[in-house]
């Protein structure tokens, strides 16, 4: 039996020396390594911080490819290398590149040079401090280039922009700030920066400006920002002039910006003579646009349906994109001085002359809205004839210009006072420097003037013609320094301090004297039924005409008139008058009879006088003076004579409207109400159904969401005079109206003054020397900007509570922000 022997290989430990050795060789190995550990760490956070860096702020933009050229976005969308921005090195040596994210995974791309060609952007009137750019770049040396150009192919050196490199570093340069400013015009602008053979480029963007003022002679101011801390910063303007193409003769009165993005930024102007203006990006500065009207534009407004401009002669202009201009039908002629949009009720209104507000939900049809106290007709009348009534609160009408030019008139009028009229002003001829008012002092018959140039009161000559609240027929008869004043044919003569010469500037006013006399302008409360102006002093001579032996006395021109309408208004009249005889064409007693005898006038104004006027119907006699320059008649029954005399305008009051029968073929408006009751200048809406409506001399009406009612006291709080004021602009800043108040006619202070809700008094805020004539809201910096004459603006924040005032240059009419 063989036996089984188990062998075993003898297997021997290591010994310590062999342990020892192992150890020190794993160490030098480890010892090697270790350095590529490290950098692979580092590399690693560097790319995460970069990553980090490139995408915390646009963690949604996915960059999905990247080539030399440039990077694609997921979107399709291709951003040259230019644009691209690369990191550049820190303090420590990180590895430059650029990262590629797409979903969660970021990658890291390494790059042999760090640079930093971003797309530059500034807004036109850039300051100094904006216009100086750094560009990094490592690859710099100093025998780099820097060169920009514009799109008209003109060049900028690196001495001419007084470019600054640092080799390895990076080049900063500065933009021209004297006149080869870069224009939004010119824009982009190429930036070039050649290193040796190789080339990089970027790009500079120069926006519109963000605010905008226009001025008298078409040139503009233009600054890089909305906000007026930037304005004048360091002490100095940073307000830039700018050439345009808009005419010196289409004054500005309004501008306003359009556009949701960069691309599609445009200002757009209104002016004088139909013009509109476009400022576009990339186009030229104001090119003028084809309105097809010639009427001066007065307002415009942009909503989120569009642009709506209102210009005189009724002119109503929409469009849809600025470019295209339809005209709408606004059923008036009447000047639309301002229109606003009501976001509450959805609703546009517009004001304008003749106290005139209209309203309109889609611009294509309007209605018209009248203030109820107006001067209205029909409330009463004289001898079943209608008038034109006052009330106590300061109505007044007026014409265009003044009918009477030189320092002979005579002024005839129908009067009937409600209450007994104490200290009335009946009509007022010329301006305040220059003036003539027939009036009552006390209850009598006066006239008061006031010369050229006078620093004195006004002077009064009175009279004992007492007046009450029955009809009256009133003259005034003015030649040089004598006048005579006349109650129902009773003649009372005197003399005035100096002749008086009102000029034709200022236009004759009736029922109120607030143009001529500011601090009492004495108003009637009552109806005027007729009013007729001569631009001479009508004979007073009776002359004596012998028949048969017997002398009678022929009636002169006054006493003709006067019983004209004696017979017209069944008013007695003196019996003086009534015992003279017309002049009549034959010379028989019948041909010539007494005026007592003539009870019925058949016929119209000619018909009643062509035999009876004292020298006889005859245009080429010397003292032909028959046809009145102007004459008011609201006499609606009976037959009507239109009148019209080589040049001078000729107006006839009938009905509810003034109109010109210059022209023969005039017609009367009966949509009119009486020319230039109010002539609304202004328009603002609140954030609710209420909206004010300002204009000439305390014409200030408020809509309370129901009725239209006049305000004649809401202005008079703080400024003592403020029926002097034309309230030429205003707007709601959503807390309180702001209004600007002007005067033209004699005192020097203007006024930026606010209304807060409805109802409550105004506070004036500021005092200016010059006129203002624009005020805009900036809504998103909540600033107001108000722009006038002699380089005025005044600016604050959005509660209108302090305002600054500055100075710049010219006459700046309309100011935009955006």
């Amino acid at each position: 039996m063989h036996k089984l022997v188990k062998k075993y290989k003898n297997y021997s430990g290591m010994t310590l020396v062999e342990v020892l050795t192992a150890m020190l060789i794993l160490g030098i190995i480890i010892v090697a390594i270790f350095p590529l550990i490290t950098q692979s760490l580092q590399v690693t956070n560097l790319s995460h911080n970069i990553s980090a860096q490139l995408f915390g702020e646009q963690e949604e933009v996915e960059i999905v490819a990247i080539t030399e050229d440039g990077a694609y976005l997921e979107d399709g969308t291709f951003i040259p290398v230019a644009y691209f921005p690369v990191v550049a090195n820190g303090s420590i040596n990180w590895v430059p590149g650029k990262t590629v994210k797409k979903a969660d995974l970021v990658r890291f791309l390494a790059d042999n040079q760090v640079s930093s060609y971003n797309l530059f952007e500034v807004y036109e009137g850039y300051t100094s401090e904006e216009a100086t750019l750094t560009i990094v770049d490592k690859s710099l040396t100093a025998d780099s280039e820097l060169e920009i150009t514009d799109q008209s192919n003109t060049s900028f050196n690196e001495s001419e922009l007084s470019a600054v490199i640092t080799p390895g570093e990076d080049i900063t340069f500065t933009l021209p700030t004297n006149s080869s400013r870069f224009t939004n015009l010119q824009s982009p602008y190429i930036i070039k920066v050649t290193t040796g053979e190789t080339e990089k480029s970027g790009m500079l963007l120069v926006h519109l400006p963000r605010a905008v003022i226009a001025n008298d002679t078409g040139g503009l101011l233009v600054a890089s920002s909305p906000y007026p801390g930037d304005w004048f910063a360091g002490g100095s303007s940073n307000w830039v002039s700018r050439t345009s193409s808009i005419s010196s003769t289409d004054d500005i009165n309004k501008i306003i910006f359009a556009g949701t993005s960069e691309s599609e930024a445009r200002f757009i102007a209104i002016g004088k003579n139909g013009s509109i203006y476009s400022w576009q990006d990339g186009e030229t500065v104001f090119a003028k646009l084809t309105s097809g009207v010639s009427a001066d534009l007065n307002d415009i407004i942009s909503t989120n349906y569009g642009l709506l401009v209102v210009g005189n002669n009724g002119v109503i202009l929409q469009s849809s994109d600025g470019e295209t201009w339809n005209t709408r039908t606004s059923g008036t002629t009447a000047d639309l001085n301002a229109i606003t949009y009501n976001d509450s009720t959805k609703q546009y209104v517009c004001a304008g002359s003749n106290g005139i507000i209209l309203t309109s939900a889609n611009t294509s049809s309007w209605t018209k809205i009248s203030a109820s106290s107006y001067p209205a007709t029909g409330s009463t009348t004289i001898n079943s004839k209608d008038t034109v009534t006052f009330s106590s609160s300061g109505d007044y009408m007026k014409t265009d210009s003044n009918p009477v030019t030189g320092s002979s008139y005579t002024v005839f009028m129908v009067v009937k006072p409600s209450s007994t009229p104490t200290n009335v002003s009946f009509l007022s001829l010329g301006p305040a420097s220059s003036s003539f008012t027939l009036r009552t002092s006390g209850t009598n018959l006066a006239a008061e003037t006031k010369s050229a140039g006078s620093t004195s009161s006004f002077n009064s000559t009175d009279s004992n013609l007492a007046l009450s609240t029955g009809a009256a027929i009133i003259a005034c008869r003015v030649s040089g320094t004598s006048i005579g004043l006349y109650k129902n044919g009773t003649k009372q003569t005197g003399t005035i301090p100096t002749s008086v010469t009102p000029g034709s500037a200022v236009g004759m006013q009736l029922g109120s004297s607030p143009l001529t006399n500011y601090t009492n302008p004495m108003p009637f409360d009552g109806s005027i039924a007729e009013v007729m102006v001569f631009n001479s002093a009508l004979s007073t001579t009776r002359p004596n005409w012998k028949y048969w032996g017997t002398t009678y006395s022929l009636a002169s021109e006054m006493d003709i008139v006067q019983k004209y309408l004696s017979v017209k208004y069944n008013i007695g009249i003196a019996s003086d008058i009534n015992d003279l005889r017309y002049n009549g064409s034959a010379a028989t007693t019948v041909s010539r009879p007494y005026l007592n005898s003539l009870t019925t006038i058949n016929g119209d104004w000619r018909t009643f006088l062509v035999l009876r006027w004292p020298y006889g119907y005859n245009s080429s006699h010397p003292n032909y003076t028959m046809d009145p320059v102007l004459w008011l008649d609201i006499w609606s029954s009976g037959s009507k004579d239109t009148l019209t005399r080589d040049g001078n305008k000729v107006l006839e009051w009938k009905n509810t409207a003034f109109e010109d029968l210059t022209d023969a073929s005039s017609t009367i408006d009966a949509n009119f109400p009486p020319k230039l009751i109010a002539n609304m200048k202004s328009v603002a809406c609140s954030d609710s159904t209420h909206f004010y409506a300002g204009g000439d001399h305390r014409n200030l009406i408020l809509y309370n969401g129901t009725t239209v009612i006049q305000d004649p006291e809401i202005l008079n709080n703080s400024t003592g005079k403020a029926i002097q004021y034309s309230i030429d602009d205003m707007l709601f800043d959503g807390d309180r109206f702001i209004a600007l108040l002007n005067d033209d006619l004699g005192s020097s202070n203007k006024y930026i003054a606010t209304l807060d809700r409805p109802g409550n008094y105004t506070d004036v805020k500021v005092i200016s020397s010059y006129t203002l004539n624009d005020i805009f809201h900036y809504t998103t910096g909540d600033t107001l900007l108000v722009t006038g004459n002699n380089g005025t603006i005044f600016y604050a924040d959005g509660s209108a509570e302090s305002w600054t005032s500055k100075t710049l240059s010219g006459n700046l009419l309309a100011a935009c922000l955006r």
